[in-house]
């Protein structure tokens, strides 16, 4: 019986430094993943996708004094060109 207590042990251990380990591999800089995330993050739409994107992942643009907000620097530059 010993045995079967110390073994779900080490297995509930590892499970939970499994849980609290960090990503092996380190995101790209700029990369969405590299964007810290916050429950509760307010939501902004891209006109040019018709998406939803969080506001901490979103690439703005000032046009006549309000800010337009993208998912991608492509939505961005097809919005400047008139291609929405």
């Amino acid at each position: 019986m010993k045995p079967v207590i110390v073994l779900l042990a080490i297995f509930f251990l590892i499970s939970i430094l499994r849980k609290r380990s960090k990503p092996l591999r380190k995101p790209r800089p700029g990369s969405d993943e590299a964007r810290p995330k916050r429950d509760g993050e307010e939501m902004v739409f891209d006109t040019v996708c018709n998406s939803y994107i969080p506001v901490s992942s979103a690439i703005s643009l000032k046009v006549d004094g309000e800010l337009e907000y993208f998912c991608s620097e492509e939505c961005r530059e097809k919005f400047r060109q008139g291609k929405a």
